[in-house]
């Protein structure tokens, strides 16, 4: 175990952690067209400095962070709602609050993909802006017709998320504070990212005005929203609640602990 500055660091624990992933997305490709600079990626090996306690993680995926739906990856296995991360471990239920530190996020321009579309192997392109999107052709408002619109924003976050008690799970290898936190990658798009965006850019504007995007302390929970158009149409998303703010010198340590990691531009995901 690496000690330093008051956080203690399991490299082993981290590794374990940050290796368990799902399979590759093929978003890779789809990032260096883009021109973003690929800093998550998976199965990469993680680096602890011991002279000076900082962990690099440059080149590691953590694991996503997922919510459970009818359909789709988790269906049959978690019930709708659930927060999973990586494959298999359910880390909260439906309503149940997380506490998380968003370390870092990047907004973006996602292309809509169909189910069928991924069956097939499509992958979205990503853009920087609506405008670029609409550069390359595609639709960024509705049709006339109620049509969709062929690519709206995403959000993605690397989190800290703060092992819930009486929870035993692998995932939990990095400790300070006095509390184990596992380093998760989280994806939010169409009704998922329109639940967060209200919430959590607006906290980041106003609320977090002139302090580090690490610095806040945020419940972070499933809610079932009910479309107002179609009460018969109900999803399960996200919802982001400022709680409060780290002591400064916990701020410190987490910067101490990643480094120039926290402010390297982030790689959307195409998947």
């Amino acid at each position: 175990m690496n000690e330093g500055n008051g956080i203690a660091v399991d490299a082993a624990a981290v590794q374990g952690s940050l290796n368990r992933t799902s399979g590759t997305d093929g978003s890779d490709a789809a990032e260096a067209s883009m021109g973003f600079v690929p800093v998550l990626r998976r199965n990469a090996a993680v680096a602890v400095d011991t002279g000076s306690g900082m962990v690099d993680i440059t080149g590691v995926r953590p694991p996503m962070l997922s919510i459970a739906y009818g359909v789709g990856k988790f269906a049959g296995t978690f019930a709708p709602g659930q927060l999973i991360l990586g494959d298999n471990d359910l880390i909260a239920d439906k309503d149940t609050p997380l506490s998380v530190i968003v370390l870092k996020y990047n907004q973006y321009v996602k292309e809509a993909i169909t189910q069928d579309g991924y069956a097939m192997g499509l992958r979205a392109r990503l853009f920087p802006t609506k405008e670029a999107a609409k550069a390359a052709g595609l639709r960024i408002e509705w049709g006339p017709n109620s049509e969709k619109p062929e690519a709206d924003f995403a959000l993605d976050m690397l989190l800290l998320i703060e092992q819930p008690e009486k929870l035993e799970s692998a995932m939990f290898g990095q400790l300070f504070g006095g509390k184990q936190y596992a380093l998760a990658f989280a994806s939010f798009d169409k009704t998922a990212y329109k639940s967060i965006s209200n919430t959590y850019l607006q906290s980041v504007v106003y609320a977090m005005r002139g302090k580090k995007t690490w610095g806040g302390v945020w419940e972070l929970k499933t809610r079932l929203q009910v479309s107002k158009k179609n009460t018969a149409n109900k999803s399960w998303v996200p919802t982001f609640t400022l709680k409060g703010f780290l002591p400064e010198a916990m701020t410190a340590e987490i910067e101490l602990l990643y480094g120039s990691f926290l402010t390297a531009a982030m790689a959307p995901n195409a998947g």
